[in-house]
């Protein structure tokens, strides 16, 4: 194993070429693996995945489109409508139960606003009443 990267990094520094561009740094070349021959495989293989590339936009469109109309289907449907309807009747019963407690309320307040008038009233009639008044000669 050692001898197999010993060999390796050998012929990867014969490999490449190496230039010393100034203090401490260097410039590394390396050789140019693509073959000319190889180049119409290269381009065959780009012009693949542009092809496959736009199909799988498309695809994609068309399932885009095919799940908005499902959502719109869905929208419009029969169990949509009712769902709807059955909201806005739950939200009119709550609202007249709210006007219904808030009556009641009001009911309740003027009653014991008038009993406390009646008795403040009352109160003062008996104050009134009981009072004497006493004079000097």
């Amino acid at each position: 194993m050692k001898k197999i990267l010993i060999a390796f990094a050998l012929f990867a520094a014969v490999a490449c070429k190496v230039e010393k561009t100034g203090e401490d740094t260097y410039k590394v070349q390396t050789p140019d693996i693509v073959k000319p021959n190889a180049k119409p495989a290269v381009d065959a293989t780009k012009t693949n995945l542009d092809t496959a590339g736009r199909e799988v936009s498309k695809e994609l469109k068309d399932l885009g489109t095919s799940i908005k109309k499902g959502a719109q289907d869905a929208a419009n449907s029969e169990a949509a409508r009712q769902a709807k309807e059955q909201t806005k009747q739950a939200a009119h019963a709550a609202g007249q139960a709210l006007k219904a407690g808030a009556g009641k309320a009001a009911v309740a307040a003027g009653d014991a606003l008038k009993s406390a008038g009646e008795k403040a009233q009352a109160e003062a009639r008996e104050s009134s009443a009981t009072s004497t008044t006493s004079t000097r000669h």
